[in-house]
């Protein structure tokens, strides 16, 4: 893994509630694009109005993830190192990293 893939990790958490993405730069240890559905859900209530579109839902992930994407594009970020920890991706993680492909970003993962 190159030096530039290595400083930019993207951390994906989730509970029954909400989705949080966050991108943290390694080397200033600093976070530099987040979003998450709760805070989607405070600002525009009617974002998750219709069925099925809730502030858990693969919908709402793939929300984070489009926002998570700009934020790190206009920090000038177009990688970042994604840890599965072994695990299958599928459903809402699969739904952020989706967006993050589909606007540009490269991920990486081990």
């Amino acid at each position: 893994m190159s030096q530039k893939a290595s400083r930019f990790s993207l951390q994906i958490l989730k509970s029954n509630k909400y989705i949080r993405a966050q991108i943290f730069d390694r080397m200033s240890k600093s976070v530099v694009a987040q979003s998450s559905s709760e805070a989607m859900k405070k600002e525009s209530a009617d974002l998750f109005g219709q069925p099925g579109q809730t502030a858990s839902s693969v919908f709402a992930a793939n929300l984070v993830g489009k926002a998570v994407a700009e934020g790190a594009q206009q920090a000038g970020v177009s990688s970042v190192h994604f840890d599965k920890q072994g695990r299958k991706i599928h459903g809402k993680i699969f739904s952020v990293l989706e967006a993050l492909q589909e606007k540009g970003i490269v991920i990486r993962s081990a």
